[in-house]
């Protein structure tokens, strides 16, 4: 008994000693270290980083059967010892991995973040996530981050990023609102961040704007499709091939269409804050023959962003992507869909620099390039009339691929609580404006200075226009 008692004294004090070695060399810098030995007992030794001093009490916490890092960090997510058992900060382990034949890994408490949800007033994204009714976790690799929905001011207390995820479905809030919300952040660490964060364009949620006498200083950050956010995660994209693609190269692309033009309307016609697309489509169906699908008298059922949809829709030549506003790099899922689905996109939307510059080489059409309708149709004719014409429109094909990032959605309401990663909830967003967090305040780097998003700034409150600059499309707008 005393042997086993004593052998036990010097293991502990052998790991002791061990900490003490970290901590003296700056390398421990984490809420605590636990050791995974091959026998099942594992002990997390609590130490006060203030002082570098070995607390006496030792803790026991869940056994982790796997000897890799990776695998104590899945076994430590699912625990339910939420608290104690996260593991983070492993790259900090470079060069003391295991000690006497243990795993050690380092840990510290999540950040947290929030997104604000007191000003909406229905969810919006039904049809392809719920909402996240307790704290989730995220994974960010080196570090680990709790999200949470926050419906009362005095919440935001208890997080280190605070999102305000702008919609059509939310309202601004009173000046009394937002004077709770100051009050509550003035009493948190003033290292707190604010995040504007949408995906919609900005004429469609200029209403929601915070009253004036705030927008100048309330968010730090934004998060939106425009490059000059502080993030942008843009609707699409398109990237280099590692190889040239010899099967689009030598495919007729016209061969499997039966169709002219189609075009999909999922907006209600007496949406205001947009330009009048549907009466456009129904002129120019004077010159072309034009199939419209979704909402609408006379229109065929397609449900938006379903793969019924896009089988129907790639049977079709060419197909009319045009936004719902005219505003800077607003290229939306209507475009790079299109692309996906092997069809030519006729554009209205964006200024013709950025489609240039953000799309693949001739991959489009821009509708205002032409002086009237007429002009428009003339050329869609040819094209449809001349298939090497028409093969030119996919030459990109074969030396690059678009990415849609707008997830397909159903009919049905979606089951799930985990949002796309190209959402504003989703754990990829939330952790690459944590490692920003991270990063600009958790230094004591002197070059970080204090700088606010404005929504009601240039190149994003002013980013929208009349759409077109011939009156054969203005007139419309």
């Amino acid at each position: 008994m005393k042997s086993s008692f004593s052998a036990t004294f010097l293991v502990l004090l052998s790991l002791s000693s061990f900490l003490t070695i970290l901590v003296i060399s700056n390398v421990y810098l984490a809420d605590s270290v636990v050791f995974t030995p091959a026998f099942q007992n594992v002990f997390s030794f609590k130490t006060d980083t203030r002082s570098s001093r070995l607390l006496s009490t030792v803790l026991p916490v869940r056994f982790v059967t796997n000897s890799t890092i990776a695998s104590a960090n899945a076994k430590f997510q699912e625990s339910k010892h939420k608290r104690l058992n996260r593991v983070v900060d492993v790259k900090v382990l470079k060069n003391v991995e295991r000690y006497a034949g243990h795993d050690i890994v380092i840990k510290q408490d999540p950040i947290k973040v929030g997104f604000y949800e007191r000003f909406r007033s229905t969810w919006l994204y039904k049809h392809i996530f719920q909402p996240f009714r307790q704290a989730t976790d995220c994974n960010c690799s080196s570090f680990f981050v709790e999200k949470s929905m926050i419906h009362e001011p005095a919440a935001i207390n208890d997080f280190d990023v605070v999102f305000f995820v702008q919609d059509v479905s939310r309202r601004s809030g009173s000046v009394k609102e937002w004077k709770e919300l100051l009050k509550a952040k003035s009493n948190h660490n003033p290292k707190q961040k604010w995040v504007y964060g949408t995906r919609e364009c900005v004429k469609r949620i200029h209403s929601i704007f915070p009253p004036l006498p705030f927008t100048s200083f309330i968010y730090d950050w934004s998060v939106t499709y425009h490059s000059n956010s502080t993030l942008t995660i843009p609707y699409g994209k398109f990237r280099v091939l590692k190889t040239l693609n010899m099967n689009a190269k030598q495919k007729n692309w016209a061969e499997e269409k039966e169709h002219l033009i189609a075009w999909m309307s999922s907006a209600s016609p007496k949406r205001t804050n947009t330009w009048q697309r549907k009466a456009f489509v129904e002129s120019l169906g004077k010159y072309l023959d034009i199939h419209i699908y979704g909402r609408g008298q006379n229109a065929k059922s397609c449900a938006s962003n379903t793969e019924d949809c896009r089988k129907m829709i790639s049977k079709y030549k060419f197909y009319l992507a045009f936004e719902n506003n005219c505003c800077s790099e607003y290229i939306t899922e209507k475009f790079w869909r299109t692309l996906t689905w092997d069809v030519v996109p006729i554009v209205i939307g964006a200024p013709k620099k950025d489609y240039l510059r953000l799309a693949p080489p001739n991959s489009f059409i821009y509708a205002d390039d032409f002086e009237g309708p007429e002009k428009l149709a003339d050329y869609i004719k040819m094209l449809h009339s001349n298939n090497e014409l028409y093969n030119n429109y996919f030459k990109w094909k074969e030396s690059y691929f678009a990415v849609n990032n707008f997830p397909d959605r159903g009919e049905e309401l979606a089951t799930t609580t985990v949002p796309p990663k190209s959402f504003v909830y989703s754990c990829s967003t939330v952790c690459k404006i944590v490692k920003k967090y991270k990063t600009e305040n958790l230094t004591n780097s002197k070059s970080n200075v204090s700088v606010h998003f404005d929504p009601r700034t240039s190149w994003w409150g002013d980013s929208c226009s009349k759409c077109g600059s011939h009156d054969w499309i203005r007139q419309f707008t």
